[in-house]
Parts: structure tokens; C-alpha cells; sequence
């Protein structure tokens, strides 16, 4: 083997021990049968590093030293790591395709024994050559070569056997890989008695399994991103579960005090809010992105109950509503609630809620203005804690702001990249300010 070769081949086995501690350091392997593809990466390193070392002792021994010698030994090393290799890989396939359908046991076993006995016919060879013999650091062909090559191709048909009757889950890029695995003695025997090559099957393999790897790497990175898109789902669709109720715990708390002061008003509530409710319920219950303008319908509909109870204390300012701004359902109406409630509903001479929507270069803004008592910043945690907490108002009583923040900057994160700012002030009134990129 020329030094050229044999360098490439220390890079291979060096990128091989790599790749192999860092899969058992961060155990990602896991649910690609972890252990069957560390065997596989094992098996593969004994091969490379025995090859290695095969031509590097056999460099420096005595030609005319009888037995076995120490290079005998590492080609033997090699050997039985080469069928280990074959093995191992019909193990991780049949692991590989057990995730999408059974395979029967026995595809393993049959590999198993071709392997054990092609791997004693090797090892014979290396002292009575009846498949090949060294020459000046070269295999030689035996008398019956050609019978040492069959081991290799069992293998082949074998995994193209169980790729055609079960593997119907596996992905083109693996499927590549995972031929290409197989192909590597057969290629490797081409290669070598064409252009003299030593070591191809050795650096063929160690190429697949680097390929296998990046493959493997790209496929749980894609998995681990389809698992954070479901429980980023999954969180949507239960901090709206939890808005839901809230909403309509408040519309029908706007009808009760309605019932005892108007009691005309209070069926007309009753009326518009099933109404809302019959009309609306797909948009409520959504965990998409729905239009501003539909968004504005459930506000409009709170703001209708809240209008018929306080009066002409709650004056409502609508700005320009743009259609092509999405956002998360019923994530304007909390803000909103907090305006009126906490803002203009405890403000003696009432106020003024207004809303709107504007873009820049970069983004859309909804706002949400209101001129009502204000407070402090401190008093609402600015990250988003989800509590509602008491603090005192102008009058010595208490009052409770700050509803479904978190939540609503949450789902803003989440589903559009958005963000929620508010600025107030004691006594100056609350912004609110939805960022969305554009």
C-alpha cells in the first residue's frame, strides 16, 4: 500500500473514532436503534485500524520469517472486523426498517452464519492460501477467490431483499445510503483488481458510514424540528383553550349586570352573543393565523356587550383596520378587556379606548389606546407573568389588571414572530402596541 493510500485511510479511521465517541457522548442515536449503529461504527473502526496496521507491520518484517507473523495477525483482525461490519449492518437495517414494519428475525440469523463462515474461510487463508496470498504487500488471488467473494454478495442480496418486501418507509437519501453500504464489497473487488487499490473496500466503507451518519444527523434534526412544531402547537391550541373561557366568563358577566339594570338591553345581549357565538366558533377554536379585520369582529362584540354597561362613560375611536395584518385569534380582545376593565372602567368621568392598525417598512403595528387611570410598569411583569395581580387605585380600593398577557405575547412569539409592548403611566392612560414583521 502506497503512503498516499495509507494516509487517506488513517484520516478515514480518525473521522470513524470521531464520529463514534461523539455519538456516545451525546447518545442521539437513540431512536435510529442506537446500539446497532455504534456496533456498526465499532466493527468499522477494528477494520480500518487492523488494515493500518497489517501494512504497516508487514513493511518491516523479515521476508524470510516462517508462521504467522504480526501482520497475518492484523489482516486477521481485519477480517473478522469486515464480517462483524457486514453483520452489524443487516442488524441496524433491519432495526432501520422495524420502525415502519416488522422484519422477520431470521434475516439477521442467515447473515449471521454466512458471516461466521466466510470469515473462517479468510482466516484459513491467511496460512494456506486457498483465496489469496501477499505478494510484496498485495492481494493475490487464491485458486478460489472467486468462492471468498460470495459471503459479500449474500449480504447485498439480502438487503435489497429486505429493502423490496418492507422497506417502504425508508427515505430516498437513505435508501441511497443504505445500497451504496451494501454495494461497498463488490464495488471494492472491481476497484482493486482494476487499478490496484489495497485498501478501497476498507476507505469505501468508512466513506458510507460517513455518508450513514450525515444522513442519520439530518434525519433527527428534521424529526427534532417536526417534535417542537407539535408542542409548539400543542401549547397553542391550549393557551387558547384557556382564553376561550375567560372571554365568555366576561361576555355573560357583562349580561348579568345588564339583567338587573336594563333588562330590554340584556336580552338584546343575549341575543348578539349567540349570535357571536354561532357565527364565530370555527375562528375561536382555530390555532392559525386569522385577519385583522376578523379579529376586529370579536372585539366589536365585546365592545358591544361593555358599550351596553357602562354607557356613554366608554367611548370607542377606530382607526384603520388593515386587512392583510394576520394574527393570532383572540389575541387583540384580552388587550382590549384590560383597557376597558382596568383602564376606563375604573376612571370616575369614563374615557376612551381607541384602536388601530399601521405599517412601516418593516412591520405592522396594532395598537390598543386608552386614556384611563393607567399604572405603574412594575406593577404587570413586562416578560409576561401570567398572573393577574392587586394593585391599589386612585380611590384606596384595589383593582386587578394585567389579563392573559403572557399569554397573548406567547402565542405573538410562537405563531407570527410578533411581539407585545405597553407603555403606561399612573394617571396617563395605557398603549399597547402588537409587532408583527412584515
Amino acid at each position: 500500500m502506497g503512503y498516499v493510500e495509507m494516509w487517506v485511510e488513517i484520516y478515514a479511521a480518525v473521522i470513524l473514532v470521531y464520529m463514534f465517541a461523539e455519538d456516545i457522548i451525546q447518545k442521539r442515536m437513540g431512536i435510529l436503534k442506537h446500539a446497532s449503529f455504534l456496533n456498526l461504527q465499532l466493527s468499522a473502526i477494528i477494520m480500518v485500524v487492523s488494515d493500518i496496521f497489517h501494512h504497516l507491520l508487514y513493511r518491516y518484517e523479515m521476508p524470510e520469517n516462517s508462521g504467522v507473523k504480526p501482520s497475518d495477525i492484523a489482516i486477521i483482525v481485519c477480517f473478522i472486523a469486515y464480517y462483524m461490519t457486514l453483520f452489524f449492518f443487516i442488524v441496524y437495517v433491519r432495526k432501520y426498517i422495524g420502525q415502519y414494519r416488522n422484519v422477520p428475525r431470521y434475516y439477521t440469523i442467515a447473515s449471521l452464519v454466512v458471516c461466521i463462515v466466510f470469515t473462517i474461510l479468510w482466516i484459513l487463508s491467511v496460512i494456506n492460501g486457498i483465496l489469496f496470498k501477499i505478494e510484496d504487500g498485495y492481494m493475490v488471488p487464491g485458486p478460489l477467490y472467486a468462492l471468498g467473494q460470495l459471503g459479500g454478495y449474500f449480504i447485498v442480496i439480502l438487503v435489497v431483499v429486505m429493502i423490496k418486501r418492507y422497506g417502504e418507509g425508508i427515505s430516498r437519501q437513505n435508501m441511497t445510503v443504505i445500497i451504496s453500504f451494501s454495494l461497498c464489497p463488490i464495488i471494492g473487488v472491481v476497484v482493486r483488481s482494476i487499478f490496484k487499490i489495497q485498501s478501497v473496500v476498507v476507505l469505501l466503507f468508512s466513506l458510507t458510514m460517513v455518508l450513514m451518519h450525515i444522513i442519520i444527523d439530518l434525519e433527527n434534526g428534521e424529526r427534532v424540528r417536526r417534535q417542537e412544531a407539535i408542542i409548539a402547537d400543542d401549547r397553542i391550541r391550549i393557551m387558547i383553550s384557556q382564553v376561550q373561557p375567560h372571554f365568555l366568563f366576561n361576555a355573560l358577566n357583562s349580561i348579568y349586570v345588564l339583567c338587573e339594570k336594563d333588562p330590554k338591553q340584556a336580552q338584546e345581549a343575549v341575543g348578539d352573543f349567540s349570535e357571536y357565538l354561532r357565527a364565530n366558533l370555527e375562528s375561536l377554536e382555530t390555532s392559525r393565523l386569522i385577519s385583522l379585520k376578523d379579529e376586529m369582529e370579536h372585539v366589536d362584540t365585546y365592545l358591544k356587550l361593555e358599550k351596553m354597561r357602562f354607557q356613554e362613560q366608554l367611548m370607542i375611536e377606530k382607526g384603520e383596520v388593515l386587512e392583510e395584518i394576520r394574527i393570532p385569534a383572540l389575541s387583540l380582545q384580552p388587550i382590549v378587556e384590560n383597557a376597558v376593565r382596568h383602564g376606563i372602567g375604573h376612571k370616575k368621568d369614563g374615557g376612551t379606548v381607541s384602536i388601530g392598525s399601521y405599517a412601516t417598512e418593516d412591520e405592522y403595528v396594532v395598537y390598543v389606546k386608552d386614556d384611563g387611570v393607567g399604572f405603574e410598569p412594575e406593577s404587570v411583569d413586562d416578560k409576561g407573568q401570567d398572573e393577574q395581580e392587586e394593585i391599589l387605585s386612585d380611590d384606596g380600593g384595589r383593582q386587578r389588571r394585567h389579563v392573559g398577557i403572557k399569554n397573548v405575547r406567547e402565542r405573538l412569539r410562537l405563531m407570527c414572530d410578533g411581539s407585545l409592548n405597553i407603555i403606561s403611566s399612573p394617571g396617563n392612560g395605557c398603549e399597547a402596541y402588537i409587532t408583527i414583521p412584515r
